[in-house]
């Protein structure tokens, strides 16, 4: 699945408690970066991004106040020690020249009433797991300007079974790389910043294009 940035991957790859990685393998015209995201029965989603020359860092961090992402290649580690706001991704050549790819998965959709909902489904499902969760999204070509389709995968518990379930909303979407659930006001918004502790954040990531799967017929609960 190609993504809309590269900042979109290092959201995806940075991690506080462990080394941080991205895999880099060189196609015809240009470098791909990707990481290894859910496996969906044989299947596993790799997430990319492409670039014309990989180096052997990705320092990634968040600016304070709000500001944003902050995304360089390098050949050093600024930040040595992670944190939720910065980190320096490793990056590992490797070649995936004879790795079958996959074009059809094999995935239930499950349609929730509104972002909100799914933000609540994200954060049940999450809160025994100290990293922070994340929802993928895509601008929808064809409807009005800013509304998006929202997803995450497999956040029921009780219905997991042999097919994996992708639970998505429409929503409208602004700007912003997080998005924050407020406990006590039972509501969401969009973020640049993890600064405020109050909330619960939600890493977005935006896709390039649909999921595969995207187009079949869904099922609403």
């Amino acid at each position: 699945m190609r993504l809309h940035s590269l900042a979109g991957l290092c959201r995806i790859s940075c991690e506080v408690d462990e080394p941080s990685v991205v895999y880099a393998s060189q196609t015809a015209n240009n470098w791909r970066l990707f990481c290894f995201g859910e496996k969906l029965g044989s299947t596993q989603i790799v997430y990319y991004a492409n670039i014309d020359k990989p180096s052997r860092f990705i320092n990634y961090s968040l600016e304070g106040g709000g500001k944003g992402e902050n995304v360089s290649l390098s050949e050093r580690a600024d930040f040595v020690v992670p944190s939720q706001t910065r980190c320096s991704i490793n990056v590992v050549n490797i070649d995936t020249s004879n790795m079958p790819l996959c074009e059809s998965i094999k995935v239930n959709k499950v349609r929730v009433g509104s972002l909100l909902d799914l933000a609540k489904l994200v954060v049940k499902r999450s809160a025994k797991d100290e990293a922070v969760p994340k929802i993928y999204f895509y601008l929808n070509a064809h409807s009005a300007q800013g509304i998006a389709t929202f997803g995450a995968f497999d956040l029921i518990d009780e219905l997991n079974d042999d097919t994996d379930y992708f639970y998505f909303a429409l929503g409208e979407y602004t700007q912003g790389a997080f998005l924050r659930y407020d406990y006590k006001t039972d509501s969401t918004s969009f973020s640049n910043s993890v600064e405020d502790h109050s909330y619960f954040y939600i890493k977005l990531v935006r896709l390039a294009e649909p999921f595969v799967f995207a187009g079949k017929k869904s099922r609403t609960k």
